[in-house]
């Protein structure tokens, strides 16, 4: 009797051990999750601009052209990537509607692992002082 109580509890830790093994580190199977990195924004953090300027980014190699989305104070902004050794030169236009104060370039992509990344920076729109005669 004593023999087979233990056999059964031999029995069950084994298995048990098995089943811990089964769970080992899958993460050399798994893709790394790298994020698209924006760089040489145009103009600034900060900086003050007329209403309708231009602005630009460099979106990283990894970036998912497709995946790029700005937006400028809910407005969706119609942009222009321009392929690049370090990735994409994107361009773009502020609106038009927005005539003064401080608006955020709200930037969001993933990259081709499809790792997402939201980022920004803030403009300040000012209309050009008007001239006395």
């Amino acid at each position: 009797m004593l023999k087979t109580i233990f056999v059964v509890v031999l029995l069950i830790s084994s298995l048990s051990s098995q089943a811990a093994w089964s769970y080992g580190s899958s993460s050399s199977s798994k893709k790394k999750c790298v994020a698209p990195k924006i760089t040489e924004m145009q103009p600034v953090n900060l900086t003050k601009v007329a209403p309708g300027a231009a602005f630009s980014f460099v979106a990283s190699a990894e970036s998912n052209p497709d995946s790029l989305s700005v937006t400028v104070k809910e407005h969706v902004v119609a942009v222009t990537l321009t392929p690049r050794s370090s990735g994409f030169l994107v361009q773009g236009i502020l609106p038009e509607g927005i005539q003064q104060g401080f608006v955020r370039i709200e930037i969001s992509a993933s990259s081709v692992t499809q790792c997402p990344m939201q980022t920004g920076w803030l403009v300040e729109v000012n209309l050009p002082a008007k001239k006395n005669n």
